[in-house]
């Protein structure tokens, strides 16, 4: 059964002159029933800090060498529940809905978020403009289904959710929502950026289109991010304790501050608040997010990230080292072969935390310009 808390907020809305009046959601617990394909993956879950540490500096090591072998792959498969906020406009449903997915650090709050939301909210900015929003829990995460953080909550199963949870929406299947969109795109952040992806490549005819922020396709600066999230066992963290071992936090505000956000762009109170809701990561994500591939998506894609982006351009897009490479995003465009059109876009001054700085207004700017441009606005 689904289950609904009906709720109508109605504010006032100033985000880069936008204004939302109103607005109607309702929370939604969505069961589904999972199958992927997940790594075998001999690595005892870390029981304490200490481990957690080893466990961050055998990975770096790993990374570095080059993994050694694919691991084994063994077919999981269960129920869960998905928690999971729909909205539309106070109008009514959207001709077009978006889907989309968090990272790490964050819960589904991140495109919704509470401290000062009349400035940071993506949703209020998507309603205004006239699209539905669906944005969820990762499956291991928030008040979605908790898993096993080393042989359960990997990629596989991850991007097996993103896709059951498409699927129900675009055939109606998820009571309360209209019964059918006529278009649905995707768009996500960091890690959640990284699952649409992957979704997309397995399948290129799921979206219309895609948004993928705090993301690149080069990958050698990941280990400046595992080193300055400063991780450890969240299990031991005040109000993290429903997590098992095996799922890591960022250790301090410090990390956080380090993570996502650059020096001058962001307001203290919303660094406070994005350190004390902060949520984890499993090991066996960190064990399982691969390399991109060749994706054969047809629908347009977008990449938008900040400039100092530390763990996707190494605090500097534009640094290159060619001057015919206008940035890195622009490297990403050779992945995407069938796309009717690709865009890469630098958020000037920005870090990863896209949504929580002050230049948050021109990033949802630049993604609704996107998806008018490619006829996929309502």
């Amino acid at each position: 059964m689904v289950h609904f808390n009906h709720y109508l907020v109605a504010n006032s809305l100033i985000l880069a002159g936008a204004v939302v009046r109103a607005r109607q959601c309702q929370n939604i617990t969505i069961p589904v029933s999972l199958t992927a394909e997940n790594a075998v993956l001999n690595i005892p879950a870390p029981v304490d800090d200490v481990e957690v540490t080893n466990f961050i500096l055998t990975s770096l090591k790993s990374i570095r060498d080059g993994a050694a072998s694919t691991p084994e792959a063994a077919t999981i498969s269960g129920q869960y529940e998905l928690a999971a906020t729909y909205c539309e406009p106070d109008a009514g449903a959207s001709s077009v809905l978006q889907i989309l997915t968090h990272g790490i650090g964050f819960d589904r709050s991140y495109w919704d978020f509470p401290t000062h939301q009349h400035n940071y909210s993506y949703v209020n900015y998507a309603l205004d403009r006239g699209y539905s929003a669906l944005f969820w829990d990762r499956v291991g995460f928030g008040a979605s289904t908790i898993g096993d953080p080393v042989s359960e909550i990997q990629q596989g199963l991850s991007v097996a959710a993103l896709r059951e949870l498409t699927l129900l929406a675009r055939g109606g299947e998820i009571p309360g929502l209209p019964a059918a969109f006529e278009k649905i795109v995707h768009v996500g952040h960091s890690q959640g950026s990284s699952y649409t992806n992957t979704l997309t490549t397995m399948y290129p005819t799921i979206s219309d289109g895609m948004v993928l922020t705090g993301f690149s396709h080069v990958s050698e600066y990941q280990p400046w991010g595992f080193i300055s999230l400063h991780l450890s066992d969240a299990n031991s963290k005040p109000g993290l304790e429903k997590y098992p071992h095996g799922y890591l936090v960022s250790g301090d505000e410090i990390a956080v501050q380090m993570v996502f956000f650059a020096p001058g762009q962001f307001d203290r109170d919303v660094l406070d608040a994005a350190y004390a809701n902060a949520q984890p990561i499993t090991v066996g994500e960190m064990a399982t997010t691969g390399q991109p591939t060749m994706n054969h998506m047809t629908g347009p894609v977008a990449v938008i990230t900040g400039q100092g982006d530390i763990i996707f351009c190494g605090l500097d897009c534009y640094a290159t080292g060619d001057p015919n490479v206008p940035s890195l995003l622009s490297v990403s465009e050779g992945f995407y072969p069938n796309t009717t059109g690709f865009y890469p876009k630098v958020i000037d001054g920005a870090g990863h935390g896209l949504n929580l700085e002050y230049s948050a207004g021109t990033t949802y700017s630049e993604i609704m310009d996107f998806f008018a441009k490619y006829g996929l606005s309502p």
